[in-house]
Parts: structure tokens; sequence; C-alpha cells
């Protein structure tokens, strides 16, 4: 009853930050993107056409220079051509983020206070860089998602709760998060975390680790606050060099490691997080090499990855790229071990020796479109055309994405 009355009180202070200052002057800013996956499917002897939509809408409205709120939903639908277009269809519709931040300037420093609902600055992706130090997206090209701004996750800052972040003039910037929610299925649980993280011009990072305590005091009648285990995570985000030179990208994590004081602690190897990544620039052709491995919550929201561990490569270029005219096309090639995690390597010669691999590869191009971006991806799986299906095998994604 008190977490409802809670949530409701948080919800109301939100709605009201972010009405009242309509009867002042006010600005919006947004993006919205659309991405239509088409594939045949084969039901009863016969193939018919499936296409599923993933969608997202993130937006800004300014309500001066010192206070400003974020808001970012996505959906995600199932096969919405099974039988006839014009039939309801199954789909995942999620509130990401509803955020109120407020900034004081100290001399040379900048605070930044903020209410949060959903996940907020999450660990893995590069939004917390961007929106501190106003730099260029970093993040790897195969993270890429089209259910928000996100990308892929080390681990989200997700609930109800408080950050505040203190930026220096350096530029560095270091926060801390206040937050509580219900990823234990039976308890609330408590979370604080510490951030630090700062650009240079030839180095880029991002660092966090945080704890987790689920409030087990409803199962102790005379306590007045009970914990029994402790959730541990953790993440890195690095760049040394920058997107116009050769350059070096890594990020880590891990998601939840449980420390009991009277069981034996567990690890979940599927939930550790792994990417490192080369990058090579020669004459406007960049190549980026990566090796990965990540949890298969994150693969399922991925546009270029479908299994937990694997190698990629993804050359591509760049040629007049403007906001309003521009051209990117590539090649994609990634060959990725099916069903295995990092704590399986020992297993890895024999799921090649046994076939269970996929080797995908994918041209792409974007080009910019009216007041967006317009992208289309043909995928081709040698393994599930020689082995099953061809049909399979083929993935067509086209989207598009806009800006106002």
């Amino acid at each position: 009853m008190f977490s409802r009355k809670f949530k409701n009180f948080f919800i109301s202070v939100l709605l009201y930050l972010s009405i009242f200052p309509l009867f002042s002057e006010t600005f919006f800013t947004g993006i919205a993107g659309g991405k239509l996956k088409m594939t045949p499917e084969k039901k009863d002897e016969t193939t018919k056409p499936a296409m599923t939509l993933q969608a997202f809408f993130s937006g800004q409205i300014n309500f001066s220079q010192n206070a400003w709120s974020h808001m970012e939903f996505s959906i995600d639908t199932k096969n919405i051509v099974s039988e006839t277009l014009f039939e309801s269809t199954d789909a995942l519709f999620q509130v990401d983020e509803l955020s109120v931040i407020f900034r004081q300037n100290i001399e040379t420093l900048s605070n930044y206070f903020s209410l949060f609902m959903g996940t907020y600055d999450p660990i893995g992706s590069d939004i917390f860089l961007q929106r501190q130090f106003g730099i260029s997206p970093i993040a790897s090209k195969i993270t890429e998602s089209w259910l928000g701004m996100a990308g892929s996750l080390l681990y989200p800052h997700f609930g109800v709760g408080v950050s505040d972040v203190l930026r220096f003039s350096s530029p560095y910037a270091a926060g801390l998060y206040i937050y509580v929610n219900h990823e234990d299925a039976d308890y609330f649980v408590f979370n604080t975390d510490a951030r630090f993280g700062g650009t240079k011009r030839f180095f880029t990072f991002d660092i966090a680790t945080g704890i987790g305590a689920p409030l087990a005091t409803k199962k102790y009648e005379d306590a007045v606050l009970a914990v029994e285990k402790i959730n541990w995570h953790a993440g890195t985000t690095m760049l040394i060099g920058n997107n116009y030179t050769p350059a070096l990208f890594e990020q880590a994590g891990v998601y939840n490691a449980i420390f009991r004081s009277t069981e034996e602690n567990e690890f979940n190897w599927n939930e550790l997080y792994f990417l490192i990544e080369p990058r090579f620039n020669y004459k406007g052709t960049k190549i980026h090499l990566t090796l990965f491995c990540l949890p298969q919550k994150t693969v399922d929201s991925l546009l270029f990855v479908n299994d937990k561990m694997g190698f990629n490569m993804n050359i591509f270029t760049d040629m007049m790229n403007t906001r309003n005219t521009g051209l990117d096309f590539g090649l994609n090639t990634a060959f990725t071990i099916k069903e295995l995690a990092l704590g399986d390597v020992k297993r890895i010669p024999e799921a090649l020796l046994s076939g269970q691999f996929n080797l995908h590869i994918t041209p792409y191009i974007s080009s910019n479109f009216m007041n967006g971006e317009l992208h289309s991806m043909l995928s081709f799986n040698f393994m599930e055309f020689f082995q099953t299906d061809w049909g399979k095998s083929l993935q067509l994604n086209v989207a598009y994405k806009t800006y106002f």
C-alpha cells in the first residue's frame, strides 16, 4: 500500500512539474522512429509473410535554461500480418523514461538534480556522455536498437528515484543515483549507484558501480529493516581515440552478482556483458572489428546481433554526411555461437564441430529523407539456408527516424 501511494505521489509531482510551465514559454524537441522487419514464416506447409514493428518516441521539454523534462516510450509488436492486417495484434508497450531535471550553476560547476521514473541514464549507453558533454554518439553500431535511444545496456538505473550529478569544467562529471524498483520477484529493491565520467580529445570514459538491497522486511514480523542479500552491479564504457581517428572501444559489466551472509554467493555468467572493438579509418572507409558476449535480454532488442557470443566485422562509409543530405552504406558480417555464454568457453570447439553457429551477411544503407533518416538492410543467414528452410535465412528491415 505504501509503495503504491509513493508511486502515485511521484507521478503527481512529475505531472505537476510538467504542466505548471505550460503557463510560461516552453520549447520542445524530439525524435521518433520505427522499424518494420519482414521475414517469411512457414505454417502448415505454406510460407506466408511475417511483419513486426518496433518503434519509439523520445522528447525533451525545456521549461527554461535551468529546468527541463525527458520522456520516452517504445512499442514492440508481434506479427501484424499473421492473418489480416486489420485485426488486433499483440504488442508490448513500455514507458521507458519520465524525468524532470533542474540545473544550478555554481561558479565553474553545474549541478543537475533529477526526479525520474523508468530507465534513466542507463549504464552501457552513451546517453549520459551525450547529455553532459554534448559529444557525438560513440556506441558500437552493432548495439543499435529501435526500441529507444539507449541501445544496449550493461545495467539500467530502473525504477522510481532521484539523481544528483555534478559536472566540472575539466570536463568531468560525478553522479549519485538512488532508486527503488521491483526487479526481485518477492521484494522491493533499494538501489544506490555512483558514477564518474569524462571526455578528452583522445579519451572518453564512463564508469559506474552500485548495489541493490532487496527489502525482506515483510518476512520478519518484528523487523524494522531486513536484508538477506546484496546485488552488486558495475559497468564501464571507454573509447581510446575518437570518431575521426583509429580507436579502441570497450565495454564490460556485470548485472546483479548476488552476495549472501548465510548461503553461497551467486554469479550468473549469462548476465556478464563484454564488448571490445578496434576501429580503423582509411580514406573515408571505416572498419570496426568486434568481439562480444552479451546477455540474452540485450540481444533480443538489437539489430545486428542474433546470438549472445561472437565476432563481428562492420565495414561502412559515410559520404556527404550532413543534416540535409547524406548517404551511408556498409556491409556487416557476424559470426556467432548459438546458445553459449562466456562461462561456456570450453564448449566452443564442440559447438563449431557440430555446426552450432550462425553466419550473417548484412548489407545496409541509410540516407537523409525529408526531415529524417531512411534506413534499410537485408540480412542473409548462411547456416539457416543450408541447414533448415531457406526462407528463414532472409530478413528485410526498413526503418525511418525523424526529428522535430
